[in-house]
C-alpha cells in the first residue's frame, strides 16, 4: 500500500487533517470556559450596560420634573381628595361623596343611581387607614398628574395589597379622581403572597452563572464528535483493505494464460 508515492500522498493529507480536527475538539472539550460571569459580591454594584444608565437617568429626570410639576399646595389638595375618594369609592362608604370627587372619565359611562347601586368603574376593595399620602407621582403637567398608590386591606379579610395607578385633574380650585384602575394584586394564597399583574408577566432577573471549568458541550455533541473523528479513523483502513484486496485480484487476473492468438487463414 506504501509502494505507491501517490498512496503516501493521501494518506499524509488525510492524517494532518485528522490531527487538525482532532486539535480543535480536543480545545473545545476540555479547554474550560473563562468567560461566564460570576456572581458580583455583596458589597459590589453589579455590571450595567449604557442604555440601562441612560434609561436611568432619564427617569431620574422624569421624576425630578415629576416633583416640580407640582406645588406643595396642590399636594396637599391632592392628599384630601385621595382621603376622601379611596374609603368612600374603594370601600363603597359613600358612593355619593366618590361621585362628587370623580372626573368626567369616570362618570363617562355611568350614573350616580348606579354607582349607588354598586354598577361603578370602581372595584370593591376593603380599605384600611384614614389618610392616603403615600402615592408615587408619574408624570405631571399643570393641570393633570398620574400616580400609584399602594392600598392596604382591612384585617382579617381574604384581600392582600392592592396598587392603583390613576389620574388627578384640576378643576377650578380643586382636585378630581379623572381615572383609577388596578395594577396589581398581592393577594394571599396558601399562607404566602402571591402577586398577579404586571409584574407576573415580566421576564425574570437573570442569575449569576458560576464557571465550573468544564467543557460547554453536552454529551450529544461529544457523540457527534466521536462519530466524526471515528470515520476519519475508519477511513485509512478501509482504503487500506480496499487497496490490498485490488491489487490482489490484479495479480491473481495476471497468472492466468492469455487466450490464443487468432490464426491466419
Amino acid at each position: 500500500m506504501l509502494s505507491s508515492p501517490r498512496r503516501r500522498r493521501r494518506l499524509a493529507w488525510l492524517g494532518g487533517l485528522v490531527l487538525v480536527v482532532g486539535a480543535i475538539v480536543a480545545a473545545v472539550v476540555f479547554v474550560p470556559d473563562h468567560s461566564v460571569s460570576r456572581p458580583p459580591a455583596k458589597n459590589a454594584a453589579p455590571p450595567q450596560s449604557s442604555s440601562t444608565h441612560q434609561i436611568k437617568r432619564q427617569a431620574a429626570k422624569h421624576h425630578a420634573a415629576a416633583r416640580h410639576g407640582i406645588t406643595p399646595a396642590d399636594r396637599r389638595a391632592i392628599n384630601a381628595t385621595l382621603d376622601q375618594f379611596i374609603p368612600d369609592g374603594l370601600g363603597q362608604r359613600s358612593m355619593k361623596t366618590a361621585w362628587r370627587l370623580a372626573g368626567p372619565e369616570l362618570k363617562s359611562a355611568s350614573t350616580l343611581s348606579q354607582w349607588r347601586h354598586h354598577s361603578s368603574p370602581l372595584p370593591y376593595f376593603p380599605v384600611a387607614g384614614k389618610t392616603f399620602h403615600g402615592w408615587k407621582t408619574i408624570d405631571t403637567s399643570r393641570n393633570s398628574v398620574e400616580f400609584d398608590i399602594l392600598v392596604q386591606p382591612r384585617a382579617h379579610t381574604r384581600y392582600g395589597s392592592w396598587a392603583f395607578s390613576g389620574e388627578m385633574i384640576r378643576s377650578h380650585s380643586h382636585w378630581l379622581v379623572n381615572r383609577l384602575y388596578t395594577t396589581a394584586q398581592m393577594n394571599p394564597v396558601r399562607g404566602s403572597r402571591h402577586e398577579i399583574g404586571p409584574a407576573d408577566f415580566s421576564a425574570p432577573a437573570a442569575a449569576g452563572a458560576v464557571s465550573t471549568g468544564h467543557g460547554r458541550l453536552g454529551g450529544a455533541w461529544l457523540v457527534g464528535i466521536a462519530g466524526v473523528l471515528g470515520l476519519f479513523l475508519l477511513f485509512p483502513l478501509v482504503f487500506g483493505i480496499f487497496t490490498v484486496a485490488r491489487n490482489r485480484v490484479r495479480r491473481s487476473g495476471t497468472d492466468r494464460a492469455l487466450p490464443p492468438l487468432p490464426q491466419k487463414r
